[in-house]
């Protein structure tokens, strides 16, 4: 009868008193192994075969389990899926589609919150009235700001909800429930544009203040609201720039579909002064190290602390996302084409570029006098 064969492997080992022992090796997805020494080496190759067993049989029951449900799901039918769907409790839903990979970084970051004011309701009960309900809860409740809910996060929230009631109903293979949001719903007035702007002495100050840092990580502060600044891209955007995505040859970072809000890659052209922060970062990097801010924590921390840091500059009301906008502004005053900036920030609509352009009254002078066709001395 010939060997069986044995999976893992067996490695002799000398020992300090002249014999030999037998390391049986037995190695796991996920680059975990399974380690257990032996006098003889005979007993290695039982032990080995022993968990091949056990690891097929394992391998055997999820299959079979696989199968089962999949059975399961085809002989239901299309009452009882549907049945099925408006049955799930919402955290469920919202559990399933973090973990499906398909929830993009703002959306994880948003189901917590989402999923604390659901409780325990179900899918079945979301109506207009569970949705006004969901609003006021919103309104009356502190975000991690100190302050209520904006009402542009609880639009966010309701497009997360869809998107989880959406993936679960996909996963039962029925169609999803008419979805009862309306921002009819919202009082008049409430998307109040973001008039906030930062101010050549404001700029000078927060500079100067992130200078007097006393952690290692100052230099990256900086050169975070400098890219900022120069990009309009969003914090988590920037916090998360991995130095495979910068190509320093084209003078661009591709921003991956994973990180960027839409879910769509997004190229950003890098002017001459963001290349400059792009290259001292990268004298900073660490080899081992993907992340160029690899000092800055996750966007909601370096959030808090910009909070903190602008504050102690001498800023009143002025938020990360405020760069942003201060950012926005600036491109809409040194091009007209509103659609590359769009392009570039990632803005889906020119009402929504509008609404984060809050142009001073010298700026809009001067950009009316660059695109006088008549006028000669352009200065």
């Amino acid at each position: 009868m010939g060997a069986r064969e044995t999976k893992g492997s067996i490695a002799a080992r000398p020992r300090k008193d002249g014999t030999v022992s037998y390391q049986a090796t037995f190695k796991i997805k996920g680059g975990r192994a399974i380690v257990k020494s032996f006098d003889d080496p005979e007993d290695a190759r039982i032990f080995l075969e022993s968990i091949a067993t056990d690891m097929a049989a394992q391998n055997e029951a999820r299959e079979r389990k696989a199968r089962q449900e999949m059975l399961a799901k085809a002989h239901k039918s299309p009452e009882s899926r549907q049945s099925e769907l408006l049955d799930t409790p919402i955290k469920i839903a919202l559990a399933g589609y973090e973990e499906s990979g398909l929830a993009s970084p703002t959306n994880k970051f948003a189901i917590p919150a989402i999923a604390k004011q659901a409780k325990s309701s179900s899918i079945r009960e979301i109506k207009k009235s569970w949705i006004a309900n969901y609003i006021a809860g919103m309104r009356a409740t502190a975000s991690y700001t100190g302050k209520p809910y904006a009402y542009a996060t609880i639009v966010r929230q309701m497009g997360v909800l869809k998107a989880a009631i959406e993936w679960q109903a996909e996963e039962l293979e029925t169609e999803p429930p008419k979805f009862p949001f309306s921002r009819r719903l919202f009082p008049k007035n409430w998307e109040g544009k973001r008039e906030r702007r930062l101010e050549p002495h404001e700029e000078t100050a927060l500079i100067g203040k992130l200078r007097e840092l006393s952690t290692p990580s100052r230099h990256h502060w900086r050169l975070l609201v400098k890219l900022a600044l120069e990009t309009g891209a969003r914090l988590q955007e920037l916090v998360g720039i991995q130095w495979k995505e910068i190509d320093f040859k084209a003078c661009c970072w591709t921003i991956p579909e994973t990180r960027e809000k839409t879910g769509k890659r997004r190229t950003v052209p890098l002017t001459p002064a963001a290349m400059r922060a792009v290259s001292i970062l990268r004298l900073m990097a660490v080899p081992a190290n993907p992340r160029a801010f690899h000092l800055l924590g996750d966007p909601s921390s370096v959030s808090n602390l910009f909070r903190r840091y602008s504050r102690a500059a001498g800023l009143v009301e002025f938020k990360f996302h405020d760069l942003r906008h201060e950012a926005i502004s600036r491109m809409v005053c040194r091009s007209p084409d509103i659609y590359a900036i769009m392009k570039i920030v990632g803005h889906s609509s020119p009402e929504m570029l509008e609404r984060y352009a809050n142009l001073r009254a010298e700026e809009l002078a001067k950009a009316l006098r660059s695109q006088d066709p008549n006028r000669r001395d352009r200065r």
